[in-house]
């Protein structure tokens, strides 16, 4: 139980700690490349979940787990906001008298 709730805990603080953060980033590299850096990030994630399984002892297979909660709070900050600006900025780009109030819901 104690593993499980530092390995919750270390999730959300990231998440919470990290959303203003990468919202920044997006802003200067491009919202299309933090959302490549998401799924990047997320693509670690599976791959740590993966190799938690056939990890030796628990001690390691901890150790995996709690990259692939890194991993996973990376990709999702980086995406939250990010994917909805670059949705919403192409709509208006492409197509100024369509209402994007449709993607938002």
């Amino acid at each position: 139980m104690l593993l499980a709730g530092i390995w919750l805990t270390t999730g959300y603080a990231l998440q919470g700690l990290l959303e203003v953060p990468t919202g920044a980033i997006g802003d200067a590299i491009g919202r299309k490349r933090t959302v490549l850096w998401s799924l990047l990030c997320r693509t670690g994630f599976f791959l740590c979940l993966a190799i938690t399984t056939v990890a030796p002892n628990i001690v390691a297979a901890f150790c995996i787990a709690m990259l692939a909660n890194i991993a996973f709070a990376f990709c999702y900050t980086f995406f939250s906001g990010a994917f909805t600006a670059w949705c919403v900025d192409s709509l208006r780009q492409k197509a100024p008298e369509i209402g994007y109030e449709h993607i938002l819901s």
